[in-house]
């Protein structure tokens, strides 16, 4: 599946996205032809956010966390790139993920300086949309 762990940075109007798999990366460049959007393949457990120096305004983390096997250094990462007033959107499939490991992840969220600000409706999937907390901001 191409969008199996998908992770998308927007930054200063420019669109990251980060894939594990080149298939995605081929894909986008070869569709996504644009001096606004980077495409960047990850290790899976790395996410190889570490590649991306500025801070961005969104990530998108979209039916992908239950794949990564270090969850907390993945949010830890995710809250080290958000700017001041950004937001981290997860998103995973109820028919894979629980309930209860969804909040587990969320709980991992929290524990990285991320706070829980709202749960916008996507179909089937559970939906958790954080800010920085106070301590981190």
């Amino acid at each position: 599946m191409i969008f199996r762990s998908l992770s998308i940075l927007f930054c200063f109007g420019c669109i990251c996205a980060a894939q594990q798999t080149n298939s995605f990366i081929i894909f986008g460049d070869t569709h996504y032809n644009s001096p606004n959007v980077n495409f960047k393949e990850s290790i899976l457990y790395e996410l190889t956010l570490a590649a991306i120096e500025e801070q961005v305004d969104f990530v998108l983390a979209f039916w992908m966390v239950h794949e990564v096997p270090d969850k907390p250094a993945f949010f830890a990462e995710a809250e080290r790139l958000l700017k001041p007033e950004a937001h981290l959107l997860l998103v995973e499939p109820k028919v894979h993920v629980t309930r209860m490991a969804f909040e587990q992840e969320v709980a991992q969220a929290r524990a990285a300086g991320l706070k829980p600000v709202g749960a916008p409706p996507v179909a089937i999937s559970w939906s958790a949309l954080f800010a920085l907390s106070d301590k981190s901001a």
